[in-house]
């Protein structure tokens, strides 16, 4: 009888060894998936800043061909009709979706600032483009197009806009960069 109570102890002893195992294993394991989690999260936070400074040389490549293509239609009346590449909201969004959880409110705000401000510059030199197509259409069908024409004056106010838009994103984009989110929300 004591032998079997002892081999009962002793098996009794041997599964909470393997429940203790099992519980510090599977405690071990979530901690692991937290921190992979946290990891991932901090990299795509990162990837944010960087998606921002690429957007921010973009600004500066189409701040050059805008200057430029404005400069071809007041000086030799000639159109551009190139489109410029837009900027990529799609991807800062998606990523900011996946990391909300660790931004502050002011870097949220920030975020959805530049964010727009991008959008509205692609927006407006879409717009420019669409009146560039039309002029053209309009110069194929025997239109003459002078230099007070109401589509032309519109582009040049387009190309004004998208260049203060750009110059403005290039700023609150350093100011992104460095951290200086209430400095961008308070202008």
């Amino acid at each position: 009888m004591i032998i079997s109570l002892l081999q009962s102890l002793l098996l009794q002893k041997e599964v909470l060894a393997a429940i203790v195992g099992a519980l510090v294993g599977a405690f071990a394991a979530y901690l692991l998936v937290v921190l992979t989690d946290w990891r991932r999260n901090r990299r795509k936070k990162k990837t944010l800043v960087r998606l921002i400074e690429i957007n921010q040389r973009m600004a500066k490549s189409k701040e050059d061909a805008v200057t430029a293509t404005r400069n071809a239609l007041t000086d030799s009346n000639k159109m551009v009709t190139s489109p410029i590449i837009r900027f990529s909201v799609e991807d800062i969004k998606r990523i900011e979706a996946d990391v909300l959880d660790m931004l502050g409110e002011e870097e949220k705000l920030t975020l959805t600032a530049l964010c727009y401000l991008m959008q509205e510059t692609d927006g407006v030199l879409n717009d420019a483009y669409a009146r560039i197509q039309k002029i053209i259409e309009l110069r194929l069908e025997g239109e003459e197009i002078d230099g007070s024409h109401p589509l032309r004056a519109q582009i040049l106010i387009d190309y004004g806009d998208a260049l203060a838009n750009l110059k403005r994103f290039r700023i609150m984009a350093d100011l992104f960069i460095d951290k200086k989110y209430a400095e961008i929300l308070s202008k």
